[in-house]
């Protein structure tokens, strides 16, 4: 979307192998539900607008709690958010993006991708 817009390709975008690698990744966690398939469909354009800005999260995130971890800054005296806690979390956060949630996400999107062509070349 941002290509369109600017000319500039979309930071986000993932190389032709790194796709390849998610979608073999996302073929690893099984086939795509239907309940999946429409939820995709529903959040298509955020997740195609935002994937830079989620993943940009999530390297941020990763950096802050490894700086905390090693004593490089404090956190402040904040009650229920520790070292320990912050690195939990940053870890629950990328499992879930980087080892769940992007790959399916690039699988439904080829999915989908593979549908519009699918329907471009019946209409022909």
């Amino acid at each position: 979307m941002n290509a369109k817009r600017t000319g500039l390709p979309n930071p986000g975008e993932l190389s032709p192998s790194a796709r390849a690698s998610m979608i073999a990744r996302a073929d690893e966690l099984g086939p795509s539900t239907e309940r999946e398939t429409r939820l995709y469909a529903r959040w298509e354009k955020f997740f195609a607008r935002h994937e830079f800005v989620l993943s940009a999260i999530g390297l941020a995130w990763f950096w802050l709690s490894i700086a905390v971890w090693a004593r490089w800054i404090t956190l402040p005296d904040i009650p229920f958010v520790t070292d320990r806690l912050v690195l939990i979390w940053t870890v629950i956060y990328n499992v879930g993006w980087w080892g769940y949630l992007r790959p399916r996400i690039e699988k439904l999107k080829a999915e989908a991708q593979a549908a519009k062509d699918e329907m471009v070349k019946a209409n022909g």
